[in-house]
């Protein structure tokens, strides 16, 4: 049986998504798609604008015949984590033969050997790395310079490699590739080339937008719906319309009360504990918390050349849900995913799919959350425990915006379609 898996955010799903979906049955030829997908919080380090579930029912409409959510400790990291975590779920999984994800570039031969670089740390990249950093260059920068100087002998065009190294989804891609490398793991990469408008656009654009611009455009104007129908296909569409009529869409700042209430109880030590910090950045933010005001401006008060929006907002995350560096810690020590908490599958899918799954998996499927604690040892459970943590706070954000209660995550059942 041939199974890919594909890793995303699905925030909101769009027509790029379905376009890769498709292209990656006709390219591979595969059996079933298996997604990962982040749950209620992302990789930029903030909320995702619908629930997990409704996502996933996107997904599952757009192709996919499961969907696995990415623990929250690694959804809410930096690339490199965001990537070794998800990596290692599809790997652990035991029957995925191939990887398919979006890129700007198919350079197959140069991702591979920026991959490479990445993977071996040769010593001309490490000099040149700390060099630039010593220039005061940021670390993706000299992290690029360092790329270009290991690639300087090899016959690549200069404008190309530029690109590549600036591209966040080619970025992204390089860490899938290096982490496949790392665990010596039999899934094959597969390249999709993206089309249409790049991943962090945030301006609307015809038929293939990124999921940036849908958010933005919700954001700005609530109540024109109608203006995404011709960006999402059409079942996304209904359930996103269907969710907005019963509930809310939820932003960064609908977290600020919650977000304020932690900075005002957390002392500057405590900050430096949390995942993404570092003793600048933790001292900067103590120095500032007297300012909070709400979380977006207060992100970009404290951005610098040295500290990225996106690497704050994820600390401001790890701070609202109590996301230790002693957790992240602890779950590399049991090789990043301990399990597998199966969001949802296709009907006509889940029966072969879950047999083979069960076959070949190294890690417990999880089809009931209230089962976990029977299925994990007590410190695979303390991991589990952390993402219903992330839903518990993530739904109580949704009951203060809308009045509505949310169903207790332990009682939720699977998505079918």
């Amino acid at each position: 049986m041939h199974i890919t898996g594909i890793i995303a955010e699905y925030n909101p799903f769009h027509n790029g998504h379905l376009y890769h979906i498709k292209n990656t049955k006709s390219r591979t030829q595969t059996d079933y798609i298996i997604a990962v997908m982040s749950g209620d919080f992302v990789q930029r380090g903030e909320p995702a604008i619908i629930d997990k579930y409704t996502r996933a029912k996107m997904a599952l409409l757009g192709g996919a015949d499961m969907v696995i959510e990415l623990p929250t400790i690694w959804a809410t990291s930096s690339a490199p984590d965001f990537a070794s975590g998800a990596v290692a779920l599809l790997d652990k999984l035991g029957c995925i033969s191939a990887l398919s994800f979006g890129c700007e570039f198919e350079n197959a031969n140069l991702l591979d050997e920026i991959s490479d670089i990445l993977y071996v740390e040769p010593d001309v990249y490490k000099t040149t790395l700390k060099e630039a950093l010593k220039e005061g260059e940021t670390f993706a920068k000299a992290k690029a310079i360092a790329i270009s100087k290991a690639l300087k002998d090899k016959d690549y065009d200069d404008e190309e490699l530029s690109g590549i190294l600036k591209a966040p989804n080619t970025l992204l891609a390089l860490e899938y590739i290096r982490k496949i490398k790392e665990r010596n793991s039999i899934i094959f990469p597969v390249i999709i080339k993206r089309y249409g408008s790049e991943h962090t656009d945030s301006k609307l654009s015809a038929k293939y937008t990124s999921a940036a611009s849908i958010r933005k455009h919700l954001y700005n104007h609530p109540s024109a719906m109608f203006s995404l129908k011709d960006v999402m296909p059409s079942s996304s569409y209904e359930l996103m319309g269907q969710y907005l009529s019963e509930k809310a869409p939820l932003y960064a700042d609908d977290f600020s009360m919650a977000l304020s209430y932690r900075l005002a109880t957390m002392n500057k030590d405590e900050i430096e504990d949390m995942a993404s910090s570092g003793r600048e950045l933790s001292r900067r933010i103590s120095s500032m918390c007297d300012e909070f005001t709400q979380w977006t401006t207060f992100c970009k008060s404290i951005k610098s050349k040295n500290f990225t929006y996106s690497r704050i907002s994820r600390l401001m995350t790890a701070i609202l849900l109590d996301k230790k560096k002693e957790i992240l810690d602890k779950a590399k020590e049991y090789d990043y995913v301990p399990y597998a908490r199966i969001l949802g599958f296709k009907k006509n899918s889940a029966s072969k799919l879950m047999r083979y799954l069960k076959e070949h998996t190294q890690i417990p499927l999880i089809t009931s959350p209230s089962d976990a604690v029977m299925q994990l040892s007590p410190d695979d459970f303390k991991l589990f425990e952390f993402d219903m943590k992330a839903a518990a706070i993530y739904n109580s954000v949704i009951t203060q915006k809308t009045k509505i209660p949310c169903q207790n995550e332990y009682r939720k059942a699977l998505i079918t379609v």
